[in-house]
């Protein structure tokens, strides 16, 4: 049943697209998608990402609404293309209620499982996100200075998911919400700037 309503939704966004590289996509997708596969949730990842910076809202929406039905399992090869549809789906949403749920939905990641020490290096790593240890501010400057748009485009993506992380769980002493909201402005305009 999920493959077919995963197959449906593919199938309506590449007839939406007047883009013919991302309605193929779109339309490949709607016969591979499987989201037990890293490869496809890569390619889905990056759909979505040329969707909403280009701003076809509704198209990612229905992407991002699809992803939201995927679960954590603990496998995070799968989960590192999931994570930001969601962390999306808080930035487009209008709804404290879902946002909330969201949040928690990737919080609950933190502390999955029964290992005691994997959930100990789990919110550790969860904590260094927080204070910004993960974003990539020299890889963006240099890029620029080297004049290397797809380079910039491909950091200050992940640069802007970093923020968004940040933002929406909490933020730290060491890198604010406020800051992040700031960045996560100003990298979403400038991604739209140059994609």
């Amino acid at each position: 049943m999920e493959s077919n309503s995963a197959s449906e939704i593919f199938i309506k966004i590449s007839s939406t697209l007047t883009n013919k590289k991302m309605a193929r996509t779109a339309l490949s997708l709607s016969e591979k998608y499987k989201p037990t596969r890293a490869n496809e949730l890569q390619r889905v990842y990056e759909l979505f990402n040329k969707l909403y910076f280009q701003n076809y809202i509704a198209e990612t929406l229905d992407i991002l609404n699809l992803l939201l039905k995927e679960e954590f399992t603990g496998n995070r090869n799968l989960w590192t293309w999931i994570q930001p549809a969601l962390l999306l789906k808080c930035w487009i949403s209008e709804d404290e209620n879902e946002t909330e749920k969201i949040v928690q939905k990737i919080n609950d990641t933190f502390d999955f499982g029964t290992n005691e020490l994997v959930k100990k290096v789990n919110r550790n790593v969860k904590e260094r996100k927080l204070k910004g240890e993960h974003l990539y501010y020299s890889e963006i400057e240099d890029a620029q200075q080297s004049g290397d748009i797809q380079k910039e485009l491909q950091y200050r993506i992940i640069q802007f998911y970093g923020l968004l992380f940040i933002y929406f769980l909490g933020g730290s002493n060491e890198f604010t919400k406020k800051r992040a909201l700031k960045e996560s402005k100003e990298n979403e305009d400038r991604i739209k700037e140059i994609m």
